[in-house]
C-alpha cells in the first residue's frame, strides 16, 4: 500500500518547504556545525515528510521539526573550535570579534543535546514540544 503524503498537492508542499526550510536549515546548521550535514538533514526530513502520512494538516511543521531534530541527533555534531570555524565559514567568515563570536563560542561549548534544545527554543519558541526535560538548560 502506498503511503499518503502529508499534503496532497505538490505546490502546497513546495510552499511549505519555502516557508519552513530556512529556519530548519538554520537550526540544523547551528546544531551540527556542518553545512553539508545540515542540508542533508533538512532534505531527508522533507523527503520523509512527503512519504509518511500526517493525520493533521496543522501538524506538518511539528512533524518536520521533529524529523530535523532526529536527524541532528543521529549525526556527530562538531564542538569547540571546529564548530566555531565551520559555522563562521558557513556564515560568510564571521570573525570571533564580531557580535556573533561570543554566541558561537557558547554554542560550540554546549553538548550537542543541550545545543539542540537551546536552538529549538530560540528559533521555534518552546523546546518542550521537542523533548520533555526535567532539568533547566
Amino acid at each position: 500500500m502506498a503511503s499518503t503524503p502529508m499534503i496532497d498537492d505538490k505546490r502546497d508542499y513546495a510552499r511549505c518547504y519555502d516557508h519552513l526550510a530556512p529556519n530548519l536549515y538554520r537550526m540544523a546548521l547551528l546544531s551540527l556545525g556542518c553545512p553539508a550535514d545540515a542540508h542533508r538533514v533538512v532534505s531527508d526530513a522533507f523527503v520523509t515528510g512527503w512519504r509518511e502520512p500526517c493525520p493533521e494538516p496543522d501538524a506538518i511543521a511539528s512533524k518536520l521539526i521533529h524529523l530535523v531534530d532526529e536527524g541532528c541527533a543521529r549525526l556527530c555534531a562538531l564542538n569547540g573550535c571546529a564548530y566555531i570555524e565551520s559555522i563562521s565559514e558557513a556564515m560568510g567568515g564571521l570573525a570571533e570579534a564580531s557580535p556573533y563570536g561570543p554566541l558561537l563560542a557558547r554554542l560550540g561549548n554546549l553538548s550537542p543535546e543541550t545545543r539542540r534544545l537551546v536552538l529549538f527554543d530560540a528559533l521555534f519558541g518552546d523546546e518542550s514540544r521537542l523533548k520533555p526535560s526535567s532539568q533547566p538548560i
